[in-house]
């Protein structure tokens, strides 16, 4: 089906019924994640390729949807047409590429499945650098053991603008502390002006972007990792791209469980 009808039909919903496609997006992503856990473990007795593929299918369905609402949202807002290329772009180049690793993951065992669960990391990140005319940069953190004890937020991958960034460390007293604090709660954050919106703790340095939304990456409801975008400028990051990171969050989620060895996950 051609996009456009799709566009104008879900333009139609979110100027008059805008819970209508934001809901059906959300049902079909949670039904994705549960048939994903009932599938069980490839080569394993309760393994089931049905519900593996349902769950396929739901989180395929969920993150179309979510992209299909900010565009529509976009153009009802803003009318800018060049938002509807960027986001088939990152469909065709992120979106739908990362669904073939998961499942090639899926049917491989655990000890081979690390190239796949990189080129998935790597399109999460890329779709957000495409996603944005701003000079963007995006991390993936991923939760490890850090030294004494305590846990970090490692940086797992990350695109776009340069400037290494620094893990979280839980315990520093300060924006390690502040962040595992948020991510306890599971629900994103926008910050649309670091300059206005003071968060004790969390801004560190600041150096280098003014703006950002962070999303935790969560299994089985279980904070396991954090995706943020962040940008120079006041303006670049409003809150209709919160649900795009929110949607990468999830399925970088799916990625982090069938890399991690259900021990330890």
């Amino acid at each position: 089906m051609p996009a456009r009808p799709i566009y104008s039909a879900i333009e139609w919903c979110v100027q008059r019924l805008a819970w209508v496609p934001a809901w059906l997006s959300g049902i079909a992503t949670v039904f994705g994640g549960i048939a994903f856990v009932v599938s069980g473990t490839p080569g394993t007795a309760e393994y089931s390729g049905g519900w593996f593929w349902t769950g396929v299918g739901s989180t395929a369905l969920g993150i179309t949807l979510s992209g299909f609402v900010e565009r529509a949202r976009r153009r009802t807002t803003e009318n800018l047409s060049s938002e509807g290329g960027s986001f088939q772009i990152a469909l065709e180049q992120g979106f739908l590429p990362s669904l073939e690793d998961l499942a090639k993951m899926a049917g491989k065992p655990q000890t081979h499945r690390q190239r796949d669960y990189q080129r998935v990391l790597d399109r999460a990140s890329q779709v957000l650098v495409i996603s944005f005319t701003a000079d963007v940069r995006v991390v993936v953190y991923r939760l490890t053991d850090a030294i004494l004890g305590s846990q970090e937020l490692a940086v797992e991958n990350s695109h776009g603008r340069r400037g290494k960034p620094k893990p979280f460390i839980e315990g520093d007293g300060g924006r390690g502390d502040a962040v595992f604090d948020w991510i306890e709660g599971g629900a994103s954050l926008f910050v649309d002006d670091l300059a206005v919106r003071k968060l004790p703790g969390w801004q560190g340095s600041g150096k280098g972007y003014k703006t950002f939304i962070s999303a935790p990456i969560l299994i089985d409801g279980k904070p396991k990792g954090m995706l943020t975008v962040d940008a120079p400028t006041p303006g670049d990051l409003d809150e209709t791209d919160r649900s795009l990171v929110e949607s990468l969050a999830a399925l970088v989620g799916v990625a982090f469980a069938l890399h991690t060895p259900k021990d330890r996950a």
